[in-house]
């Protein structure tokens, strides 16, 4: 069978940038500085059933070059396959006093977003810095923006984004606490 042109052209496009770096050495992410040192921000994170996310990276945890030695005292780790099964949308990292302004750069840690595009209507949680060399997120690779699924996904490619997760660390209130009467 004779491939198509496009096949033949698509097969060269994801080839190129292997040729590139066997030819200059080992591929490395663009760096843009080393993790940042002390905890991720609440500002950078999100707090969903039980678990704390960020939004780690611009593209999966083997190209990322991300510090998981670093942060593991924290307690950040890739997540499983089941927590992928429930992870928050991209929309969901959009709330009010999230560390990156709509359109802007967190002044802290240069944090971005790159690449906007639909859902990213306000500040948004990016908490890249802290656990490698980028400084960003691409908000239209996002699971779900424009197709893409996060990094560890059935579905995956090298440009999908990647998630960290814990275990949240939110006060649990006892139900007691929560039936008392106030005031």
């Amino acid at each position: 069978m004779i491939p198509s042109r496009t096949s033949a052209l698509f097969a060269l496009l994801l080839a190129a940038p292997l040729a590139v770096s066997a030819a200059s050495g080992p591929a490395q992410p663009m760096p843009e500085g080393e993790a940042l040192a002390g905890p991720v921000p609440a500002a950078a994170y999100i707090s969903r059933d039980g678990l704390d996310w960020a939004w780690a990276a611009p593209v999966p945890a083997p190209l990322a070059g991300l510090d998981l030695e670093r942060t593991a005292p924290e307690g950040w780790r890739l997540p499983t396959d089941a927590e992928l099964a429930s992870a928050p949308a991209p929309g969901d990292f959009v709330f009010p006093g999230a560390n990156v302004p709509l359109d802007g750069e967190d002044r802290a840690s240069g944090a971005r977003f790159l690449m906007p595009g639909p859902g990213l209507e306000g500040a948004a949680a990016c908490a890249a810095p802290w656990f490698g060399a980028w400084r960003h997120c691409d908000w239209v690779d996002g699971e779900g923006v424009f197709g893409q699924a996060w990094a560890g996904r059935e579905g995956q490619s090298r440009f999908s984004e990647q998630l960290m997760v814990r275990d949240s660390r939110l006060p649990v209130l006892p139900m007691a606490a929560l039936a008392a009467p106030h005031g």
